[in-house]
């Protein structure tokens, strides 16, 4: 080898020297083992509750549903013999008006022959009184 070489190549001691890659071959620790355990069993079980939950929440949300359909459909028939009624009152209250109506023009008919009477009878009362008595 020549002198420069020696510079650019590294010392036969750098074997010793450099570290070996360190493999990760040392036992896991057994508390991490564990925390593992728990961590799974903690998850497995949350997954499991939230699936019953989830289970739950869906019945009841079914049995919401058909309990609201009953009441509706009860609604609606109220609704539709409620609109059967309406359209029997709005037929009286037509037949009403139109009777009101008649009977105000009766009304109006009385004032006038009462007013005719009145005025009848005031000129019977002053002709009455021109009349000598015995």
């Amino acid at each position: 080898m020549s002198p420069a070489s020696y510079l650019t190549a590294p010392p036969r001691v750098a074997a010793a020297s450099v570290p070996k890659a360190h493999r990760y071959d040392d036992s896991v620790p057994w508390w991490t083992i564990v925390a593992l355990a728990v961590f799974g069993g903690v998850a497995l079980s949350s997954g499991v509750v939230l699936l019953l939950v989830a289970v739950r929440t869906a019945r009841t949300a079914a049995d919401a549903r058909r309990l609201l359909a009953g009441a509706t459909t009860g609604l609606m028939v109220d609704l539709e013999e409620m609109q059967e009624r309406l359209a029997r009152v709005q037929e009286r209250r037509s037949r009403l008006e139109r009777s009101v109506d008649a009977l105000e023009r009766s009304q109006r008919k009385v004032d006038v022959l009462l007013w005719a009477l009145r005025d009848v009878r005031t000129v019977f009362t002053r002709a009455r009184g021109a009349v000598p008595r015995k």
